[in-house]
């Protein structure tokens, strides 16, 4: 039988005209084919019933000649013999089931138990049963049918009634149409296959019908189609949905009615007092002060405008330990055995191949020295030869090699570190780690409100000593876990950890929280956090160090109301309620507030008061109401800690989606590589934010014009893509490795010499291999690999292999 979903779907379908005359024409059908399955059954059933009688007394025939026989012989031997009366044996009485008694009985009149002989009576005696038992079943089964045809129209009829009733204009369902109809009972038939139904009973049919109307909804009526037929004779009809039926329609619970204190009242003399918990929380409301906010102002960055955009990059990632890292890799360079020495112009230029590969990104960085035009990047392979940059990729250090740690004498690959010490944490990056924090805090004033939240490094090795996690349901499963401090308006980050350790056990989420924020206390900044750091013990620690806390908080955490807690009843019926409904609690300074969206949430707060501003403290949501079949945008009414940390949560994450536009992280085999990519990258993602505040959007006829009526070229604002290239190739711009190798034809050849010959171009030569430039040679000019530069370029008149700065040279140009 269908299940009251099905007979939902059922309705939708069959609620047009087109529905209801296939209903017609699929009962009419349904009916002829289901007397001819029945009659059909029942012939088929008297005529084994006729085969197994003329069986089994055929058999019992056989049986009687046979012991009358028998009788006789043991007679004439004179043994002890059984009595023989009128054909009649008389034997001890056997021990006989009800099912065996009944079956001796119709096969016929004889007592007696069948003989031990496994014969052809006894398998003919088994069929018999078996005859008989399916026959009952079958009575049991159309006994049932027939008492749910009975509630089947009583049901039809009371439905009738009703909408007659109601009136034509609310005459709507499957009972509209003229003819029978034969809805479906949700029910399950193998429960009631054990049951003893009887003709006699009258009240099983009135707990039938009520069994019924529990069960189905009258406004939702099936139809049984003309292919639903019951096929195996079990009174089971498989349901039939069409497969273009729209999508079920689901009735939504009416609305619990939220209690008194939903969207209280500001506070007034003369109010209601309640008495608090345990633990301080009060349904009655206090206004809570709010003192103003004391940070540096104004909000931004704290330098002047910078001419030039690599200029916004080395405030934060500053020549100071640019030069650091130049000197640390000839140190590295120089134990290994390197003649050649890196300097800070090749430094600048290899962070600007970085910046260039996170713009342009190919899966193999070989490619981008490629001869084929389609991989190569002209400005990457005549910046630096891929040997020379893989030797620099190899030998770069962030901190002097001779204070790093040591490895352990039976794991090479593994530090002897303890991980408690943030130091020995990072070591091999540590110097420019604090660099860019100290520019970062330095160069830029946080705004009011801020906000705390995880950062996530990728990496997939096992050889760090910064604790390296695994969680396979966010969209970086593995790699470091940063905790970041960032301006909640900008996203410029400001402050961030790894995760730390005291005594190797994980420190609590408070000391992250207060650990990221201490750089900030005693300035009334507004925090912001999520779940996993806000607590009761958390606000309490910043209010006292005068920083104010909002963030959602888990309903089992320590220190909350006691009636919003999550198996409470008011809760429970909050889930229930319209969306938009929301109560609060208050414990001096603090306010908790339990609010209805689309799931229920708990704020903790210590900035916000209990209460809302009816007329403006709401969101806009798009919600589908009853009978609407697209949503509709709506106001819900909402708590001001709602509203201020839906604002203002995003700060961490919307500095995360900017250093994922133009990231400069590649795979690397050593770990700290990447902590040092991201340090690139922060520097990058609050370069670009200070100069879009030092460089705002102009719109219209407010871009600068010079006294011809031409654009400013320093007035026109960059994207951010144009900002990372800008910055890129001012730091290559210092430096060029003259390796030569292959170059691309060029459209403007170089321009002629006065005293040179009129054919005399640089033009590509068509060799096979590229050769040395013959003024770098006769001038013993050589690159820092030490070697003389090759090209395949030079002039075709003079028949030399000349570099592009060498071809003026040798002709005289300069």
């Amino acid at each position: 039988m269908s299940s009251l979903r099905e007979v939902r779907a059922l309705q939708q379908s069959l609620s047009t005209k087109e529905g209801q005359t296939f209903l017609r024409s699929a009962l009419s059908v349904h009916r002829d084919i289901m007397a001819k399955t029945s009659k059909r059954s029942v012939e088929r059933g008297e005529e084994e019933k006729m085969v197994k009688k003329k069986k089994t007394g055929s058999s019992k025939e056989i049986e009687e000649k046979k012991k009358g026989k028998k009788g006789k012989e043991t007679k004439e031997n004179g043994l002890k013999t059984s009595k023989v009366k009128a054909g009649k044996v008389t034997k001890r009485p056997k021990k006989t089931s009800a099912a065996s008694k009944s079956d001796d009985k119709i096969g016929g009149e004889s007592d007696e138990r069948p003989s031990k002989k496994k014969g052809k009576s006894l398998v003919a005696t088994k069929k018999s049963k078996l005859f008989v038992q399916h026959q009952k079943a079958e009575e049991k089964r159309n006994l049932q049918e027939a008492k749910r045809q009975s509630a089947r129209e009583a049901m039809r009829r009371r439905e009738t009634e009703r909408v007659e009733a109601a009136g034509p204009e609310n005459r709507v369902g499957l009972y509209d149409i003229e003819g029978e109809s034969t809805p479906s009972v949700s029910e399950d038939d193998d429960d009631d296959s054990d049951e003893d139904w009887s003709d006699e009973d009258d009240d099983d049919d009135e707990e039938y019908e009520e069994e019924y109307e529990d069960d189905v909804d009258p406004e939702f009526q099936p139809c049984t189609s003309a292919e639903n037929v019951d096929e195996d004779g079990d009174g089971e009809v498989p349901p039939e949905v069409p497969q273009d039926a729209p999508p079920v329609r689901r009735r939504k619970a009416a609305p619990v009615e939220a209690d008194s204190d939903d969207d209280p009242d500001p506070p007034k003399p003369g109010q209601d007092y309640y008495r608090p918990d345990k633990f301080g929380w009060c349904r009655s409301l206090e206004d809570v002060s709010v003192q103003p906010f004391k940070g540096a102002t104004p909000h931004g960055p704290t330098f002047q405008k910078l001419p030039e955009p690599m200029d916004y990059f080395l405030m934060f990632m500053s020549i100071t330990i640019i030069s650091s890292i130049a000197k640390w890799t000839n140190k590295a360079m120089k134990t290994a055995g390197q003649h050649v020495q890196t300097s800070v112009e090749e430094i600048k230029a290899w962070i600007g191949i970085h910046l260039v590969m996170g713009l342009v990104r190919i899966p193999y960085y070989q490619d981008y020295w490629s001869k084929h035009l389609g991989y190569r990047n002209n400005l990457i392979a005549s910046t630096m030869s891929r040997h020379r940059f893989d030797t620099l990729s190899s030998f770069l250090h962030g901190n002097d090699p001779d204070v790093e740690p040591l490895p352990r004498p039976d794991q090479t690959d593994k530090p002897a570190v303890e991980k408690k010490d943030l130091q020995k944490q990072l070591g091999p990056v540590m110097p420019v780690w604090e660099e860019v924090i100290l520019n970062s805090q330095k160069n830029f004033n946080l705004g009011h409100n801020v906000t705390i939240d995880e950062a996530m490094v990728k990496y997939r090795g096992f050889r760090a000593t910064t604790r390296k996690f695994f969680m396979p349901l966010k969209p970086i499963r593995s790699g470091f876990k940063l905790y970041a401090l960032a301006d909640s308006i900008t996203g410029y980050t400001a402050n961030f950890i790894t995760h730390p350790f005291n005594g190797g056990k994980p420190s609590t989420m408070k000391d992250i929280a207060m650990t990221v924020m201490r750089p900030f206390l005693f300035r009334f900044h507004h925090l912001f956090t999520d779940k996993l750091y806000t607590s009761v013990n958390l606000a309490n620690d910043l209010l006292a160090n005068e920083t104010y806390l909002t963030g959602t908080v888990k309903s089992n955490s320590s220190g909350l109301p006691e009636d919003f807690k999550a198996a409470s009843p008011k809760i429970k019926r909050l889930g229930k309620c319209d969306r938009g409904t929301f109560y609060t609690r208050q414990h001096s300074q603090l306010t908790c507030a339990y609010w209805k969206d689309s799931r229920s949430v708990e704020i903790l707060s210590s900035a916000h008061q209990g209460y809302r501003n009816k007329k403006d403290d709401h969101v806009i949501r798009k919600v589908k109401d009853d009978g609407m079949r697209e949503r509709e945008e709506k106001e819900i009414k909402a708590p001001k800690q709602a509203i201020d940390y839906i604002k203002s949560m995003a700060g961490v994450d919307r500095a995360d989606q900017l250093r994922s536009y133009y990231t400069c992280a590649r795979k690397a085999k050593l770990w700290w590589r990447q902590i040092f990519y991201y340090l690139i990258d922060v520097c990058m993602v609050n370069a670009w934010i200070c100069y879009k505040m030092h460089n705002p959007p102009k719109r219209g006829k407010a871009a600068a014009t010079d006294d011809s009526g031409a654009v400013d070229d320093i007035s026109k604002n960059l994207t951010h893509s144009e900002f990372v290239m800008k910055v890129a190739e001012q730091l290559i711009r210092g430096h060029t490795d003259r390796t030569g190798g292959f170059e691309p034809p060029q459209a403007n050849p170089l321009p002629l010499p006065q005293h040179a010959a009129p054919d005399c171009r640089w033009v590509n030569l068509q060799r096979k291999h590229a050769r040395q430039c013959s003024w770098c040679r006769s001038n013993d000019w050589r690159n820092i690999s030490g070697n003389i530069p090759t090209t395949r370029y030079g002039c075709k008149i003079c028949n030399q292999n000349l570099c592009q700065t060498c071809f003026l040279d040798y002709h005289g140009l300069r």
